[in-house]
């Protein structure tokens, strides 16, 4: 019978543990990505050897890195799940496949997301632009979000964000922007400056398990009749309540400007809801529960009537 010798064992466990071991692949901070000469077996991180996609690029960047497109084309959709940058440099676009999605976002708490000049395009065939479900911050900057079945862009977040869209256009979609707080301590604070929506319904704020302030300013939202309301806004308690500050917003052909939908809160400054010959807005603003709160400071206009409630001098700042 051979005898078992634990000397022997532990040496060959202490040489084992002195053999060098194979480098982890590492991460490039800078990634490329192009529609003339990239391929996806190319490491992406120089632009002698970009990838031919964004997901490539992505799953090749290090956290907090930055993707740049060095063409115009088509870099397909992407899954986010770290810190990262997407610069589309305004001539990159991603179209979707049937019933998918363009960006879809599952980060960490901590990490923050920035989409800059990508065009999305659902071709009426794909269902949502960018969806968000966690991570810390979003910020969509200089983007096209357009031809999407449902939503343009969706927040249905878990953690608590903040949010930046900033000098885009949302268009042709069921809903253009839909936040919601969607967990317990899933605050949102959002900040929506200089966008334009056209024939998409226009944009939700709903608190349903946590606080929600959204401020919207400088933007236009048009054509929303399909979907009836071009501003809606909606708290489940007294501790989830949402709150949206309007500043220089156009609201254009819209059946209800705003809404209110129970511990909501809006404040209006320099608002006007104009309805075009042949057209009739039902409501300016339309308030549906008693704990419901609009101010306004004298600046707004209006083509539907107030009802449900009265407009409250603006608090002093």
């Amino acid at each position: 019978m051979r005898m078992f010798n634990p000397l022997f064992t532990l040496f060959l466990g202490a040489l084992v543990c002195l053999l060098p071991t194979a480098p982890a692949l590492a991460q490039a901070s800078n990634t490329f990505v192009s529609a003339a000469t990239g391929s996806d077996s190319n490491d992406c991180s120089t632009i002698a050897t970009p990838c031919l996609h964004f997901q490539a690029a992505v799953n090749a960047t290090a956290v907090g890195g930055v993707v740049a497109a060095l063409d115009p084309g088509d870099y397909g959709p992407i899954t986010i799940s770290h810190a990262i940058t997407i610069e589309g440099q305004n001539w990159s676009y991603i179209t979707p496949p049937l019933y998918e999605t363009a960006i879809t976002i599952n980060a960490a708490a901590g990490d923050t997301i920035k989409i800059r000049g990508v065009s999305l395009d659902g071709a009426d065939a794909a269902i949502v632009g960018i969806n968000f479900s966690s991570g810390s911050r979003l910020e969509i900057i200089d983007c096209v979000v357009s031809d999407f079945t449902n939503n343009g862009i969706i927040v249905y977040s878990a953690t608590a964000m903040s949010l930046l869209i900033s000098k885009t256009i949302v268009r042709d979609t069921s809903v253009s922007i839909s936040l919601n707080a969607n967990a317990s301590g899933a605050t949102i604070s959002g900040v929506i400056d200089e966008v334009t929506v056209g024939n998409s319904g226009g944009v939700f704020a709903g608190a349903f398990y946590a606080p929600l302030q959204l401020s919207i300013a400088n933007s236009h939202i048009d054509d929303t009749a399909s979907s009836s309301t071009a501003v809606d806004i909606f708290g489940s308690a007294a501790n989830a309540t949402s709150t949206v500050i309007l500043k220089n917003v156009t609201l254009t052909r819209d059946f209800y400007a705003v809404v209110l939908g129970g511990n909501a809160n809006v404040y209006l400054s320099h608002v006007t809801q104009t309805t075009p010959p042949g057209f009739t807005s039902s409501a300016g603003v339309l308030f549906l529960n008693s704990n419901d709160a609009a101010f306004s400071d004298g600046t707004n206009h209006f083509g539907g009537v107030i009802s449900g409630g009265t407009l409250s001098p603006w608090p002093p700042q």
